[in-house]
């Protein structure tokens, strides 16, 4: 944030009459992220919108992928005039969701709900039909998805990701285990089946079990009721911070202050 989509994008979703506080007037920031933010850093309750001011950031934020989605087709119209489409590989992803205070928040970056964690993959591989996959994967195994349809190994190489192409192609099940992610605020991690997430933060020290068939909006903590997901998924979370516990920041000194400023200014280091 803020979302403001193009002069020429805006308005095709968010509704022309709107006359409430926009996210971006007279150089100003929204009031809405504003307030929100401040609720957050200071742990206070969140301030109560009108939906119809929610409704327009949802609005903008259309009209903000609109745009993508006519910039992606021009890309695509360009390869397949120059005669690269059918030897290109295309992959369309995302490092994020958005909230719209579904769960209190506005953002994203705050929660580890299927609103900021939960985005699009897809791929356009010549030689392979259309499909649709509903297993859970991760951007992690972009990497080795890739080099594997390019012909490398990826057996022998350190990587934190899994080759798709079997799941792609529909020559392999899911790949085993879990899926992860972690938010910054809260030091929340996460890990998902393909029924269950359970999600852990490290300020209050509290667990959450969701189940994602029967409550896809995540409203519901059911850990009490299924010890089993808990007693499953708790030994995958705890295996996978001990992982991570090798690439802690305090380890980054011996890689030089040009890495650590990269990191800090994509929001992965204080």
């Amino acid at each position: 944030m803020p979302i403001v989509p193009p002069p020429e994008y805006k308005k095709r979703f968010a509704a022309l009459d709107y006359d409430g506080p926009d996210y971006v007037r007279d150089g100003n920031p929204n009031p809405i992220a504003v307030a929100i933010d401040d609720a957050i850093q200071s742990q206070k309750p969140r301030p109560e919108f009108p939906p119809v001011d929610v409704q327009h950031l949802m609005d903008l934020y259309d009209d903000e992928i609109g745009s993508l989605d006519e910039e992606l087709a021009v890309l695509l119209a360009d390869l397949e005039k120059r005669g690269l489409l059918e030897r290109t590989i295309v992959v369309l992803a995302a490092d994020n969701g958005e909230q719209f205070l579904e769960h209190g928040f506005l953002k994203h970056g705050y929660t580890l709900y299927d609103t900021d964690i939960h985005t699009p993959l897809a791929w356009r591989i010549p030689g392979v039909g259309p499909g649709e996959i509903s297993a859970p994967v991760q951007n992690l195994d972009l990497v080795p998805t890739l080099l594997d349809y390019l012909g490398v190994r990826v057996d022998s190489l350190a990587l934190e990701g899994r080759s798709l192409r079997g799941l792609i192609e529909g020559a392999a099940a899911a790949p085993a285990g879990g899926t992860y992610a972690f938010a910054m605020q809260d030091l929340k991690r996460a890990v998902a089946d393909d029924r269950y997430k359970l999600l852990f933060s490290a300020r209050t020290k509290q667990f959450e079990l969701v189940d994602l068939r029967a409550d896809p909006g995540e409203r519901a903590d059911v850990l009490a009721h299924n010890p089993e997901a808990f007693l499953r998924l708790q030994p995958l979370l705890k295996e996978w911070e001990m992982k991570m516990a090798r690439g802690r920041p305090e380890e980054l000194e011996r890689a030089g202050q040009e890495v650590q400023e990269r990191l800090r200014a994509l929001g992965y280091l204080p």
